[in-house]
């Protein structure tokens, strides 16, 4: 038997995707795979509008839709550190155009890390019933804090078209699934 469940927070994005999220990995086998996971950010944390950039400190839309993103496309060296996004919150690096809107840590919260935290203590009692393992989960949010990839990039997905990232930038899927397919990282159990 099936029973409907509404689940609902003042804004719902920050406890009721983590909540919702983190309750169809408990009850669907489904989202415990690559596919399932994938499916499951895009539904439940992109198509739904969670805003990364404020709750991560990343660059935003500006007001006038100007060409924000020019920074992502310089080389990166693929660490955190390397990534023009990461200066102090609240105060934009000298490679920062006028047209990037820097965060103030007032908005920045660590919704989705806490919630990976919760997949990787789900591992830890149960690796068996994940494809995955921690490291895909460690890949998965370095590839989300370099910036290198558009998919969680602005606050929404009107954002992304906007401003052009879903056509300027790489896709993380893609990565991580290159990543799996060539041995070079340690993805499933």
């Amino acid at each position: 038997m099936i029973f409907p469940l509404l689940c609902f927070c003042s804004d719902g994005w920050d406890r009721t995707t983590q909540l919702v999220s983190l309750a169809c990995l408990l009850l669907d086998p489904y989202y415990r795979t690559f596919s399932g996971f994938q499916a499951l950010v895009e539904k439940d944390w992109l198509a739904f509008g969670h805003p990364f950039a404020e709750r991560m400190g990343v660059p935003t839309v500006s007001e006038n839709g100007g060409s924000q993103y020019e920074l992502l496309r310089q080389p990166s060296l693929g660490n955190l550190s390397s990534s023009p996004s990461r200066n102090t919150l609240g105060r934009p690096g000298p490679s920062s155009n006028s047209s990037v809107q820097s965060q103030t840590s007032n908005n920045t919260s660590p919704i989705l890390l806490q919630w990976l935290d919760c997949i990787s203590q789900l591992l830890r009692l149960y690796p068996s019933a994940f494809q995955f393992s921690s490291k895909f989960l460690v890949d998965f949010m370095d590839c989300v804090l370099s910036c290198r990839f558009g998919n969680f990039l602005c606050n929404s997905e009107r954002e992304r078209e906007q401003s052009g990232v879903t056509i300027s930038c790489r896709c993380m899927w893609s990565h991580l699934a290159n990543l799996r397919a060539s041995g070079g990282s340690f993805h499933e159990h």
